[in-house]
């Protein structure tokens, strides 16, 4: 079949001014020696960041090592565990029902699960963590499982730990709390409403859509770039490796040394809360999604009055760093640094520190993964945004 010339040239330009608007990656002096100062300073773990300016260069940097047999070094595709920025992702996958009008924000929880207070607690009050809820369990450390295959699913373990969330330590709607837990019982009400497993759901829902190769909830048999936890040994460590990484109690590491764990060592109950893993490069195409739904462009995930909503009343956090003056929204935070507001999503645990910052006004995204705990991400944010 034959295309008439006008055609041709016509599919050209398209071509053509795709490419110009393609992002642009670059390398950046400045960012290399920041977090190389910072791995310096904290037994080498790897770091890995991205910058996307106003003008569409996007800078990734890296440093230290992945691996601490091999000093093997991170690059864009290396796995970490992303922990609390998959909140951002469950969010997201309720703002998604709501604006199919399969569920309201104001409705109680008791409409969709059988829960202790379900009618007084709201699903915008799970979202911005003013449920009343506790952040965890008593029985913390019986949320973990091996493997896929062994995961007694999202509704069985909502009602094993039922007895443990009989009370909320304050009325839903006044006060800030973290919970885990209360993003657990989003992910449960996902399941309901959509027919779907949780996991299931945020993968045909968000994660194809945005072309995340590398972001998963269970490990790929493939998948063999990944960084190790780096934790430093403490008594809580001990109490951490008898119940999560009991491989890493066999080396024998002495208390005030480092210890290292394969990331797929576990996979936490609550999927919803903390379940994801993924690289700085998908990490930034998630940014540039919220970006472009903050801004009102084609983004393919919400309309723009469901990411404005999602900022829209925030809380004071307690306990948080008055440095950034953050406050919390519905799976996502808003700050300042260096006289900037940015929107934010992180996540930090036992091994693994990970955050991503939105500026808005500037178009500008910067993020950072890092395979240790505790660790400045905010500082190294704030060096490189």
């Amino acid at each position: 079949m034959k295309f008439p010339l006008k055609l041709k040239l016509a599919a050209w330009l398209i071509s053509n001014q795709f490419k110009k608007k393609k992002n642009e990656f670059v390398p950046n002096a400045d960012h290399n020696k920041a977090i190389n100062d910072f791995a310096s300073a904290t037994n080498n773990p790897a770091i890995t960041t991205t910058h996307q300016q106003k003008d569409g260069k996007v800078h990734f940097s890296f440093a230290g090592h992945k691996n601490h047999k091999d000093k093997s070094n991170p690059d864009r595709k290396t796995v970490f565990r992303w922990y609390s920025i998959t909140k951002t992702f469950t969010a997201i996958g309720i703002m998604q029902l709501r604006e199919k009008n399969l569920l309201s924000l104001n409705d109680s929880i008791s409409k969709y699960l059988d829960f202790p207070n379900g009618d007084k607690i709201e699903i915008k009050h799970l979202l911005n963590h003013t449920s009343g809820l506790p952040q965890e369990g008593p029985e913390l450390f019986s949320w973990s499982h091996s493997s896929k295959k062994n995961y007694i699913g999202t509704q069985s373990f909502l009602k094993q730990q039922l007895h443990s969330f009989k009370k909320i330590k304050h009325q839903p709607g006044t006060h800030y709390g973290y919970s885990n837990f209360g993003y657990h019982l989003l992910g449960a009400i996902i399941e309901k409403v959509s027919g779907q497993k949780y996991d299931e759901y945020i993968v045909a829902s968000i994660i194809e859509p945005l072309g995340l190769k590398n972001t998963f909830f269970y490990r790929p048999k493939e998948q063999i770039n990944f960084a190790e936890g780096q934790v430093e040994s403490s008594s809580l460590y001990k109490l951490l490796t008898e119940h999560f990484y009991p491989s890493a109690l066999e080396q024998a590491i002495p208390p005030t040394s480092i210890s290292y764990f394969s990331p797929f060592e576990f996979y936490p109950n609550t999927l919803a809360a903390s379940g994801l893993f993924g690289t700085i490069e998908d990490l930034y195409i998630f940014g540039k999604a919220l970006l472009d739904g903050f801004l009102g462009q084609e983004n393919g995930l919400l309309k723009t009055d469901s990411f404005s909503q999602m900022i829209a009343g925030t809380t004071a956090m307690t306990g948080s760093s008055q440095k950034w003056e953050l406050r919390s929204g519905m799976g996502l935070k808003i700050g300042k640094s260096n006289g900037k507001t940015f929107i934010m999503t992180d996540g930090s645990a036992p091994g693994f520190s990970s955050a991503l910052r939105i500026y808005t006004k500037d178009k500008d995204i910067a993020a950072v993964v890092t395979n240790r705990s505790p660790m400045p991400i905010y500082q190294i944010l704030d060096a490189i945004g």
